[in-house]
């Protein structure tokens, strides 16, 4: 099989990440992954892989032009199926139809995940055209969580024939044996920080707790000045440190008691997956995929969008129970569904079915 992997997008993230380990671990004859030139260094790959880096990918949406550089490219290459990241259907609409002109396969995967109320604008019947288009011009559409494959068949009319979920997988840390003992537990939070990610909201329910803490907040984004001015202002400002972007992750993952993820708009967070492959139990809302990923009373908690009294009483309990009980059922949880191994058999199964 001849593969191309391709996402437009200019930022890493959970979705790159995915495609990234695909791109390591997928074993075509041969494959190219098209990626944005800005962030073409994140996904450098060892020399020995069949899939080459190629930094051509643009932001597509509306700019018609391009076209013809995706007809061009597709016939250069001649795969025999593509692998298209879906952050919106309108964006990659123009690289599908090129796929299609040239009689490629296409499969599309869509951690984006959009509610069709949330659809608005004077735009909006242009983007649910997007959505059936994408879905006519995909022969197999991969979501990463089954809510997200009922939201695409109930919601935007998808062919249930054609969706199949494929969650997102990490590799396997290796776990300490044990753990620091100390009275302070900490908090872990890892992820953008910007509105969507609700962090506004974990730091309004700290301010009441009483018990020992302190916040480790991982991630760099546009709302970190905000949330600075707010930290100060509930005077929390000893207990919360703002840590930064960090390309590794597993040393704060590994100092974490309870992972805290407030974000208020989530498919299948690579951040809880990650989270739960170090045994760190989680509390987060329950939205998205999240239930899939959390089951209150054995690997974390879940709390109605918003609630800031729910998260100060789960942060509560989390400071105050035995996490020995929750560490095993995360740690669990992840390696029954969440491995990079799981994922990346499901993926090839599918490319091999798609070559037949």
């Amino acid at each position: 099989m001849r593969l191309l992997l391709y996402t437009d997008s200019d930022y890493f993230s959970g979705a790159e990440k995915v495609l990234l380990s695909l791109a390591k671990h997928l074993r075509p004859s041969q494959g190219w992954l098209v990626v944005n030139p800005k962030i073409a260094a994140r996904f450098a790959l060892p020399e020995t892989r069949p899939i080459r880096v190629q930094a051509l990918a643009d932001r597509s949406k509306l700019k018609i032009w391009l076209m013809a550089r995706f007809v061009r490219l597709l016939r250069e290459l001649q795969p025999t199926a593509c692998l298209v990241n879906m952050q919106t259907p309108y964006a990659n609409t123009l690289f599908l139809l090129a796929a299609w002109l040239c009689r490629v396969q296409v499969i599309t995967v869509w951690h984006f995940a959009q509610e069709n109320h949330q659809v608005r604008g004077l735009l909006r019947p242009l983007k649910l055209l997007a959505y059936k288009l994408a879905f006519g011009l995909s022969q197999t559409i991969v979501t990463v969580s089954a809510w997200h494959r009922n939201v695409l068949i109930s919601q935007f009319g998808s062919p249930p024939s054609k969706v199949q979920t494929i969650p997102n997988g990490v590799a396997a840390p290796a776990i300490e044996q044990s753990r620091r003992s100390t009275e302070e537990r900490i908090l872990l939070s890892v992820g953008t920080l910007e509105p969507a990610k609700g962090q506004s909201i974990l730091l309004e329910a700290l301010v009441l707790i009483q018990q020992p803490w302190r916040l480790l907040m991982v991630g760099a984004g546009p709302d970190q000045v905000n949330l600075e001015q707010l930290t100060a202002k509930l005077n929390l400002t000893s207990r919360v440190s703002f840590e930064g972007y960090q390309v590794l992750t597993a040393p704060y993952y590994q100092q974490g008691d309870v992972f805290v993820h407030p974000s208020l708009a989530e498919n299948l967070s690579m951040a809880i997956i990650e989270a739960l492959s170090f045994g760190l139990p989680v509390i987060a809302h329950r939205l998205g995929g999240n239930p899939e990923l959390i089951t209150e009373g054995q690997n974390g908690w879940l709390i109605a969008p918003g609630d800031i009294a729910g998260w100060r009483q789960a942060i509560s309990e989390a400071l105050s129970c035995d996490l020995a009980p929750y560490r095993a059922q995360a740690r669990h949880r992840f390696e029954s569904r969440f491995t990079l191994t799981k994922m990346v058999e499901s993926y090839q199964q599918l490319l091999e079915n798609v070559s037949r």
